[in-house]
């Protein structure tokens, strides 16, 4: 099932798919040139970084518990593993085809946006960062989020992938090196 994530371009590790530039839509109509140099330099900002990479597993954590719920609600009890593996992978390619970087001015901002009212970035580079993090939410959070995305707010859940209480890697301090419910360090 998560070969069905890799299908779309590769991506290199710089966040953008292979042969692919961040002047390029994913309609391949050029961005316009103020737009292009307004562009975030993610990889020189490390505050940029952070932020980009907040926003983006607030999107994909908060998409995969929707899938979640909606999936649920159609089949009218609880899913199977593999139901909820295909609903978060669903979830990841939704991502992946309606969010783009919200415009502000006529520059690109690092907040992510589904939002067809407002003006967009869309591109390689935007849209595979999304799938990077996207891949790394489900990679380490996917058993938290199915097990609690019912049972916590959103905001809750976000906090908990997210931002993840840092530093509880391994139980809390307390010497409980086999702490199963411990929240891992969050990725944003």
């Amino acid at each position: 099932p998560l070969l069905a994530l890799l299908v779309g371009p590769a991506v290199t590790p710089g966040g953008m798919a292979e042969g692919a530039d961040k002047t390029t839509s994913r309609k391949h109509a050029p961005l316009p040139a103020d737009v292009e140099t307004s562009l975030p330099d993610w990889e020189e900002d490390p505050k940029l970084t952070r932020e980009l990479k907040c926003n983006a597993c607030a999107v994909v954590t908060a998409e995969m518990a929707e899938a979640l719920r909606t999936r649920r609600a159609t089949k009218f009890r609880n899913l199977t593993p593999d139901e909820s593996m295909g609903a978060l992978e669903w979830a990841c390619g939704k991502v992946r085809t309606e969010y783009g970087l919200q415009m502000r001015n006529n520059k690109v901002t690092s907040v992510y946006s589904k939002d067809k009212t407002v003006s967009k970035a869309e591109g390689a580079w935007i849209s595979g960062f999304l799938m990077n993090s996207c891949g790394d939410v489900l990679g380490d959070y996917d058993d938290l989020i199915i097990a609690r995305h019912n049972n916590v707010p959103l905001h809750e859940l976000r906090a908990a992938v997210c931002q993840g209480a840092r530093g509880s890697r391994g139980g809390g301090g307390d010497g409980d090196d086999d702490d199963d419910d411990a929240v891992p360090g969050g990725l944003g």
